[in-house]
């Protein structure tokens, strides 16, 4: 899929873990001695709930990552300036100033910079 893509490790890390968490907390209320019919469903649904929560959050994060890259390549495309920015550095980005697009990257001499990380400027012809 597509979207996954653009869907962040730290998101992934997350998911997983409210899924592990949300499945141990299961069995561990599942199997307790305990014959509390309340706790056990309570469980469930805690874990239901949240690892639909943890599911959505991944594709909603990755859905407005991919419609940035789509919107920010169609900016440049378009002769657009835009900014970007990698790491520390910001640059002013066009292809005016000589800038060509491979994919999702821009690239110019030695710089390469992801669509992912780049805005409209406030700088424009």
């Amino acid at each position: 899929m597509e979207v996954l893509d653009y869907t962040s490790s730290g998101i992934f890390f997350i998911a997983g873990l409210v899924i592990f968490g949300s499945i141990f907390i299961t069995i561990l209320e599942i199997g307790s001695n305990e014959k509390n019919n309340k706790n056990e469903i309570g469980a469930r649904i805690w874990a239901l709930i949240s690892s639909v929560f943890a599911i959505s959050a991944m594709f909603i994060e990755g859905n407005y990552n991919h419609s940035t890259v789509l919107e920010n390549k169609q900016m440049f495309d378009g002769g657009t300036y835009i900014e970007c920015g990698s790491g520390f550095n910001h640059y002013l980005v066009s292809k005016d100033r000589g800038w060509q697009r491979r994919g999702e990257f821009l690239i110019k001499d030695d710089f390469i910079v992801n669509t992912l990380n780049c805005s409209v400027s406030k700088v424009q012809k």
